[in-house]
């Protein structure tokens, strides 16, 4: 009983307004230190301790000036307008705060929820769950229906901002033009080549310490290898002997055939629209001589034709017949006629043959022949074989391609024109034989 009494006074000893448990005790009687103890004044304060903390404790005797509230549990969602008032609303089973513009509900959702989910708030007091992905790298955007919250993975056209830095895979460059390229230069920084608007520029190494930079391509020191003939006009036409001309189409190169005897038959290659010949026919044979008396004549030299041009037609056969060298006459016989030449139609006279008994030289290819006829028009007349006269013995006639040969002297015979279409030397006085001939050639140059 003493112990109570001490417990109550204690209580009583409290200053008012006392708190408990959070709650305002209005005490019923303050006691002094020489106020009497009664039953009605010990009850009153025994009744308003039991008051606050048997049922009593509401927001209205609340230490609201501490910090602290109690929930209310109310059938009926009150209007807002006390801020920090927390309603247990029984209709929804939804704690409820008071903002003191709106109730706000706490966070709750029926469901079955996993590890990873994630609660958002959906409308008309519901909270709706998004699962999480399984997938790596996945990001919370506003992508979802009505821009709820969805897992995917960042648009880079319009989910970022900012320019990336190098240091993080980026560019570091906030924006590029048309045509610029963009390349490392020191540090973490790349640096914006900009287009050149002169065509056919190349990008090369002559920047500022090498770096890139647009030039035309030098050709002294910016190229190797050789250049495929795919590259000139496709290749079309070039072969083995064509050259690049400087018109910019594939020629054939120069090549030439030669024939030094015989009936022949040059066929032109495949493109080949032109030939040029130069040819010479063959020497007349120096005359001979069987007595003492005058010398032999001299045979004469060949006509000659310089690239004289025809026309041809690749695939076609010519005509290219070689005339050979009149045979010096023996003892006291004549020489004979050089052979003529004949390419395709055209024909050019052999040298005339020296002649033994009359003296006389040859004349020379190219002149009238026996027949009044003025064979190989526009060639070049070979030169005539000398008279042997007395001791003196005739040489054999000059052409382009060729010297005469030396008429006989004594026993000795005269010598032959060399190397090409020349006339033949005569036979000297001692009895000698004429010189020999000098034969024909025909060079064919085509492409």
């Amino acid at each position: 009983m003493i112990k109570r009494i001490v417990l109550l006074s204690a209580i009583f000893l409290m200053t008012p307004p006392c708190q408990l448990y959070a709650g305002l005790i209005q005490l019923h009687t303050i006691y002094g230190t020489t106020s009497a103890v009664t039953d009605q004044t010990l009850n009153g304060n025994n009744q308003a301790i039991l008051n606050v903390v048997n049922g009593g404790l509401d927001n209205l005797n609340a230490d609201t000036a501490n910090g602290y509230r109690f929930i209310e549990v109310l059938g009926t969602l009150p209007a807002a307008g006390t801020q920090g008032r927390v309603i247990f609303h029984t209709s929804d089973n939804t704690l409820h705060f008071d903002s003191g513009s709106e109730m706000i509900p706490a966070i709750t959702y029926t469901g079955t929820v996993a590890q990873g989910d994630t609660i958002y708030y959906s409308t008309g007091g519901t909270f709706s769950l998004l699962n999480k992905d399984a997938n790596a790298t996945r990001y919370l955007s506003n992508t979802g229906t009505n821009n709820n919250p969805a897992w995917a993975l960042v648009n880079v056209a319009n989910g970022v901002t900012d320019t990336m830095a190098t240091t993080n895979g980026g560019t570091g460059l906030s924006s590029l033009n048309q045509g610029d390229l963009f390349y490392y230069n020191t540090g973490t920084t790349l640096t914006q080549l900009a287009k050149d608007a002169n065509a056919t520029r190349y990008l090369s190494n002559q920047g500022t310490s090498n770096n890139p930079s647009w030039n035309q391509v030098n050709l002294a020191n910016g190229v190797t290898g050789n250049l495929s003939t795919s590259n000139l006009n496709s290749g079309t036409s070039a072969s083995v002997i064509t050259f690049w001309r400087g018109d910019g189409s594939w020629s054939n190169a120069l090549q030439a055939t030669v024939y030094t005897s015989g009936n022949n038959t040059w066929t032109a290659p495949t493109g080949t629209t032109k030939a040029y010949v130069t040819m010479c026919a063959g020497g007349g044979g120096g005359g001979g001589r069987s007595s003492v008396g005058n010398g032999g004549g001299g045979g004469g030299a060949g006509a000659c034709v310089i690239n004289r041009i025809f026309a041809v037609t690749g695939g076609n056969g010519y005509t290219a017949n070689v005339g050979a060298g009149g045979a010096g006459g023996v003892a006291a016989g004549d020489g004979t006629d050089g052979g003529d030449n004949t390419f395709d139609t055209f024909t050019i006279s052999g040298g005339g043959k020296g002649v033994a008994v009359d003296n006389v030289g040859g004349t020379g290819g190219g002149g009238l022949d026996a027949s009044g006829a003025t064979p190989g028009e526009g060639s070049i007349k070979g030169g005539d074989g000398a008279d042997g006269s007395g001791a003196t013995e005739g040489a054999g006639g000059s052409c382009l391609f060729g010297v005469g040969g030396i008429g006989g002297s004594g026993a000795t015979p005269g010598t032959a024109g060399s190397p090409y279409c020349a006339g033949g030397g005569g036979g000297s006085d001692g009895g000698s034989d004429g010189g020999a001939w000098g034969s024909g050639f025909i060079l064919i140059i085509y492409q």
